[in-house]
């Protein structure tokens, strides 16, 4: 669990919600910090997270700003088809429980991770701008 709140983005008006960003956990960079399928399915067997394969979209306003252990992003979004802004924060959500443990989890952030987001969002053209 621990492994998983290291890989964690802070997120809202007041940085209020902490969101787990795992795009694709048979990635290299996901293994290497012990978080694998594995280690997901049995997190959401006990109820600490919630995993959806296809992701999860947030609503967002234009430009978000995120935060990584201290360090801020923020995002330039383009409009869906529908006009509103959305931005894809991986398969990985956590429970209400989940949350709450995150929320004390003394976790730290493990080497390029920041890096490798920035380009996953660069990918999306989510346009990152460190701050």
């Amino acid at each position: 669990f621990t492994a998983l709140c290291a890989l964690c983005w802070k997120l809202g008006d007041e940085f209020e919600d902490i969101a787990p960003v795992v795009f694709d956990p048979s990635k290299t960079i996901y293994k290497k910090h012990g978080v694998t399928f594995d280690t997901i399915l049995h997190l959401e067997s006990v109820g600490l997270v919630l995993y959806q394969p296809d992701g999860f979209r947030l609503e967002s306003e234009h430009q978000p700003t995120f935060s990584y252990f201290g360090r801020m992003v923020r995002l330039t979004l383009r409009p869906s088809s529908d006009g509103d802004y959305e931005l894809d924060i991986g398969s990985v959500m956590f429970s209400r429980v989940g949350l709450e443990l995150a929320s004390i989890s003394e976790a730290e952030p493990p080497d390029s991770f920041f890096d490798y987001v920035l380009g996953i969002w660069r990918k999306h053209k989510y346009y990152p701008t460190v701050l």
